[in-house]
């Protein structure tokens, strides 16, 4: 059964993109990526994997709001299209503050198709490894 593939590459991709990460996008029919970053694009095309770029919805007059809807509704489309897995790549880790990764999985919940979560390293697991602050009782949580 194809399905949604939300994959996190970390904050540095050629440091902290896992191996994991690698596997999942290289097994998607489609990869789509909002990623600003030409260090994931250069690791894309290094790879041989072919990729659609959505930036260009971050470059239109839209509330911001507004693109993340018209990117999850973009990787709905091609998920529909597609016969195969399509690969949503992002930014850290997709279950933190990336709303059109939430907006997918809520999506497969209600329409019962899978949507699988490859996280990548946050910005929060960087500044507390940074400041030895513990996200456990004493710390964060």
């Amino acid at each position: 059964m194809k399905r949604i593939n939300i994959v996190g590459y970390g904050l540095f991709p050629k440091l902290q993109i896992s191996q994991e990460a690698i596997e999942v996008i290289r097994s998607s029919t489609t990869v789509l990526t909002l990623a600003q970053v030409e260090e994931i694009e250069d690791l894309l095309q290094s790879e041989g994997i072919r990729y659609i770029s959505l930036k260009h919805l971050y470059q239109q007059d839209l509330v911001r709001n507004e693109v993340y809807y018209s990117v999850a509704e973009r990787v709905l489309q091609e998920f529909y299209r597609s016969e195969g897995n399509v690969c949503y790549l992002t930014y850290g880790n997709p279950m933190l503050l990336d709303t059109p990764a939430q907006i997918l999985i809520d999506e497969g919940n209600k329409y019962g198709f899978d949507v699988n979560i490859v996280s990548g390293q946050s910005f929060l697991d960087v500044i507390t490894a940074r400041m030895s602050y513990p996200i456990d009782g004493k710390g964060l949580i």
